[in-house]
């Protein structure tokens, strides 16, 4: 069950909780992934807040907004770059996608094995993907005054397995 947009919007841009969240989990992206030069960047389900850092530099970046979900412009104030689509066909050739973030993509997908099979197959040679899911020991996870608590809490092992 994908939160719908305007909720998810609300949240991360209109929520001092939202906000700080946002601030923090992108923070770890950056650390992670400090620059994107020439390639492209993609995110699925509600990943545009995370994705503003690698505008300026990188070859390409689209986020990517599930049907059930609903898509909106973003980013404010620049050219569009989000996209409507359906969980397992995402409109990118094989093994295009240097950077990949899931965020409310995989833990509320119907179909979490294909959602998976759908990353592998845009990931190019050498590419790397970031999964932000909600932790099942959490207590984002046991709260539905967050997005993360909603969809499929993720443990450890079941995030290695």
């Amino acid at each position: 069950m994908h939160l719908d947009v305007i909720d998810l919007r609300n949240f991360y841009y209109r929520s001092a909780l939202g906000r700080a969240a946002q601030k923090v989990i992108r923070g770890e992206l950056t650390a992670m992934w400090p620059e994107a030069k020439g390639q492209t960047v993609a995110g699925f389900g509600f990943a545009a807040p995370l994705l503003r850092p690698y505008l300026e530099d990188a070859r390409r970046v689209v986020a990517l907004m599930p049907g059930p979900q609903g898509v909106m412009p973003w980013p404010a104030g620049q050219p569009n770059v989000s996209v409507l689509c359906e969980e397992m066909m995402w409109p990118f050739e094989n093994g295009v996608v240097d950077k990949l973030v899931l965020m409310h993509g995989l833990e509320t997908s119907e179909n979490p094995t294909a959602v998976l099979e759908e990353c592998w197959r845009v990931l190019g040679p050498g590419g790397r993907a970031v999964f932000v899911v909600p932790n099942r020991a959490g207590l984002w996870s046991r709260s539905d005054k967050t997005p993360f608590g909603y969809g499929r809490p993720y443990s450890l092992s079941q995030l290695e397995a």
